[in-house]
C-alpha cells in the first residue's frame, strides 16, 4: 500500500512487493501442509 500511494500506482515496486508477499504466503502454506502430512504419517 505504501508504494501505491507514493508512486501513484505507476511504479513496479508495488507489483514486486505484492509478488513477494504472495510468494511468502504460498511458501508458508506449503511448509504447513508438509508438516501436517509428516505428523499424520508418524502417528
Amino acid at each position: 500500500m505504501y508504494y501505491m500511494i507514493k508512486d501513484k500506482g505507476k511504479g513496479t515496486r508495488m507489483v514486486r512487493s505484492l509478488s513477494i508477499r504472495i510468494g511468502l504466503s504460498l511458501l508458508l502454506f506449503i511448509v504447513m501442509m508438509v508438516v501436517a502430512r509428516i505428523e499424520m504419517l508418524s502417528s
